[in-house]
């Protein structure tokens, strides 16, 4: 781990361990029951589990999955941190399903993009056990969880692109994908790529073809994806990347929506996801619902 990344690391996990989130527990939601614990993949001794939201008066139907992707800048972080976020999409009649990842100290990117993939084969060989609808899967990356959600939504929608990059290809296709506040390149000599460019590509950033095939604003990756919808704000430190992500996606001419709440400083990086009790991502979330039912 270089140099800035690791001082980041340390203070990070010293700044969730002061404020109590390192050992958060779920809380009990009257109206979710929320499956906890479910572990769906080992690496090296470390178990890696997801936890699964549903309306508790809805457990005979099957719900549309969301699969909600963390984020941390991939050295922070775990599935609980949203737990909020993911109670309130459930109520809107969807499955979610919410897994942790290997973060940046235990492997790099293409184990974290693994791991992500990992999790959705366990969705997809566990959905009518849970009734979760597997044709209709949206995938939802927040800060650097879009980086990795974006890699494995592309992936499970083209076999061509996972053996260009070197991937099994997921078992379960995404059908639409919602990023807040997404951290996407990490392949530019800008702070973002001069910290995480080594610890995300690994040596592969010195093959041009791969680093290619591998851009997001590539037509191997864009045009894996399926429809997109975007959010960023004034104050979210990240929102240069979402706003170039959405001019590769109109380039492109591929189906996406955007907000960007650009006259509000006070909204902060990742504030749909983050703070969902604020009035603005109540609102978001309303919008990122009906977005989904026309998808």
């Amino acid at each position: 781990m270089n140099i800035v990344l690791s001082y980041l690391y340390k203070s990070a996990n010293k700044h969730v361990s002061e404020i109590g989130l390192t050992d958060r527990k779920i809380p009990i939601y009257k109206d979710i029951s929320v499956i906890s614990n479910l572990a769906y993949a080992t690496h090296g001794g470390e178990v890696l589990a997801l936890d699964i939201y549903r309306p508790v008066n809805c457990e005979k139907q099957k719900l549309p999955i969301a699969v909600f992707i963390h984020g941390g800048g991939f050295f922070v972080g775990n599935r609980t941190f949203n737990a909020d976020f993911c109670a309130g999409l459930a109520r809107y009649g969807f499955m979610v399903v919410a897994p942790d990842y290997r973060l940046i100290n235990r492997t790099d990117g293409a184990g974290i993009i693994s791991d992500v993939c990992a999790a959705l084969n366990y969705i997809s060989r566990n959905a009518e056990r849970f009734n979760g609808d597997r044709s209709n899967v949206v995938l939802i990356g927040e800060s650097a969880g879009a980086f990795a959600g974006m890699y494995a939504t592309a992936m499970s929608r083209s076999r061509s692109l996972c053996m260009k990059l070197g991937f099994r290809q997921p078992e379960l296709r995404i059908t639409s994908a919602v990023f807040t506040s997404g951290m996407f390149y990490a392949n530019r000599p800008d702070p973002i790529g001069l910290v995480y460019r080594k610890e995300l590509y690994g040596r592969k950033r010195w093959d041009k073809q791969f680093m290619r095939t591998a851009d997001p604003d590539a037509p191997t990756i864009i045009g894996s994806l399926p429809p997109v919808f975007l959010t960023t704000s004034k104050g979210d430190y990240l929102r240069y990347q979402t706003i170039s992500f959405a001019r590769a996606l109109s380039k492109a001419k591929h189906p996406f929506r955007l907000i960007n709440c650009k006259d509000r400083k006070d909204l902060g990086h990742a504030f749909v996801s983050r703070f969902p009790e604020l009035k603005e991502s109540k609102i978001i979330l309303k919008k990122i619902v009906k977005w989904l039912k026309t998808q």
